[in-house]
């Protein structure tokens, strides 16, 4: 999934750093219990399951 979307990403900024996952609980959570540092302008968290997120169907 992470390959097909760099490789029709056609930006400057969003997406440039994609951070993927098979499973995880929620991106929302794992996004604000990372540090300043690890966070960069423009990153993406993805995850094919989250066993806790919010679902948009």
């Amino acid at each position: 999934m992470k390959n097909k979307i760099i490789k029709d990403l056609n930006t400057k900024f969003l997406g440039k750093r994609i951070d993927y996952y098979e499973n995880l609980e929620s991106t929302h959570k794992l996004a604000k219990n990372m540090k300043d540092e690890e966070i960069t302008d423009g990153m993406i968290i993805l995850a094919d399951n989250q066993t806790s997120g919010i679902r948009n169907t």
